[in-house]
């Protein structure tokens, strides 16, 4: 085999384990970022029945969620004392996947929440600090 048959022999099989290897990658992606928990979120009672008439302290930045009772956790819905200080995050569905309703922790204050799914109702207060 000539020089010149060769080298096109190997370009052509350089070409060809490359783009195999692309598909490869394309088949098994990996990950862009990886998501971790909120460092600083304090450890605390998260169940709808150790909330109820209690204060629950964050840090600005922190989420707190909750664990409502069986049912459809789209259905709550929050009410503040004292609008600001955290925002409410409904309870969502994505095919098998659940997220619980919670707190994000904005500013500073204090304020008392009442959580309701227009059939049962907990009380309870947040102080952010």
């Amino acid at each position: 085999m000539n020089v010149f048959m060769r080298t096109t022999a190997i370009v052509a099989l350089a070409g060809v384990v490359g783009v195999g290897m692309s598909a490869c990658s394309l088949l098994n992606p990996k990950p862009v970022e990886t998501v971790t928990a909120n460092p600083s979120a304090p450890p605390m009672p998260s169940s709808f029945e150790a909330i109820a008439g209690n204060e629950i302290h964050l840090k600005v930045n922190d989420f707190f969620e909750i664990t409502v009772p069986a049912g459809d956790v789209t259905a709550w819905t929050a009410k503040f004392s004292e609008e600001g200080i955290v925002t409410f995050v409904p309870g969502s569905k994505d095919g098998a996947t659940t997220w619980k309703p919670g707190f994000s922790a904005t500013a500073p204050g204090k304020t008392n929440v009442d959580l309701t799914n227009g059939k049962e109702s907990v009380s309870f207060t947040i102080v952010v600090d």
